[in-house]
């Protein structure tokens, strides 16, 4: 019921002659109570003097294959449509031959700006649809990662990360990804058909991400270098601790060797460990003060740790672990 006027009307205009070819698509009911899409096509044959309609013939082709399968890639591309919409996602398709880029209203509409704005004739628009929305800094980088696609054949999956103008002057991160459209044989046909996904959160968030990972790294150096400051400062202590212990444990004579062999040390704690040049150099006024007592009161400070003996070449020399604290009492004598 639904087809009849315009079936009437096609069907008046070819036997009025006002057009040659009568072409009319409409569903006729099936003996079994569906319908079935037919494409009826005829013309006038033959006409009386007058120019009125005698004869009229044609064909009826049952077409109802092709609706169905028109229908279904209707449903499809208005649920494609949809989902592009609700998800704020840009669809884009790229032709080569004619250098056009083809972009959905949501292409443009996540950038802010007007899709009226931007003509789809099909004429070469690369620049300004894309090119001329890029961040400078991402231009050249961007724009090489597609052309290297195509040049390489169009291999598998596009993928590009970018950013686009905004129209309040802002940035807005794009992900793009695409892949090539192929005929029969595999082989490309020059289209890449593709989408643009606003990625600008997650950018924000990866940024605060990476911001309090470096604080935190800061934070765990600066911790470290305090925590082995700390250390530091114990092991000193201990060790102050330690030679304190020591130096009580000292005779009054041994604590006077210490502090002469410290003023006779050089720059590095070392110095001669021989007795005879100690007496010399520490107690030149101590005539019965033996070479034997020296060397025992040498032996007793190695014992204890105050310093250490050794020798080179034979000849034997002290040196006084620790030497930066002996310093200064070296100093200050």
């Amino acid at each position: 019921p639904d087809d009849l006027a315009e079936s009437a009307r096609r069907t008046q205009a070819c036997l009025d002659g006002h057009i040659d070819q009568y072409l009319c698509e409409s569903r006729m009911r099936h003996k079994d109570g569906h319908w079935v899409w037919v494409l009826d096509s005829g013309s006038v044959a033959e006409r009386d003097a007058q120019g009125r309609p005698l004869k009229m013939i044609g064909a009826r082709q049952d077409i109802t294959p092709r609706k169905q399968a028109q229908a279904a890639l209707h449903q499809e591309s208005e649920r494609f449509i949809a989902l592009a919409r609700v998800s704020n996602t840009g669809v884009w398709e790229w032709d080569q031959h004619r250098q056009y880029l083809w972009c959905s209203p949501e292409y443009f509409s996540m950038l802010g700006h007007d899709p009226q704005a931007y003509p789809r004739d099909g004429s070469p628009n690369l620049h300004d649809t894309w090119r001329a929305l890029l961040h400078p800094d991402d231009g050249a980088r961007a724009s090489q990662c597609f052309a290297d696609y195509l040049a390489a054949g169009a291999p598998g999956m596009y993928e590009n990360e970018f950013r686009m103008r905004h129209a309040n002057g802002g940035w807005v991160w794009i992900w793009s990804r695409g892949s090539a459209l192929r005929d029969a044989q595999g082989q490309p046909t020059g289209k890449v058909m593709g989408t643009h996904i606003n990625i600008s959160s997650l950018k924000e968030t990866q940024a605060r991400l990476d911001e309090l990972n470096a604080h935190l790294e800061q934070r765990v150096s600066q911790r470290t270098a305090e925590l082995h400051a700390a250390l530091e400062h114990l092991r000193q202590a201990q060790q102050e601790l330690l030679q304190s212990e020591k130096l009580a444990a000292l005779t009054d004579f041994e604590f006077r060797l210490w502090v002469g062999l410290i003023t006779q040390a050089d720059d590095a704690g070392r110095g001669d460990a021989r007795p005879a040049i100690i007496k010399g150099h520490i107690f030149p006024f101590r005539e019965r003060l033996s070479i034997k007592d020296i060397d025992a009161a040498l032996q007793e400070l190695a014992a204890k740790g105050c310093v250490a003996l050794y020798k080179v070449d034979g000849k034997p020399y002290f040196l006084f672990p620790g030497w930066v604290k002996h310093q200064r009492v070296r100093d200050c004598k």
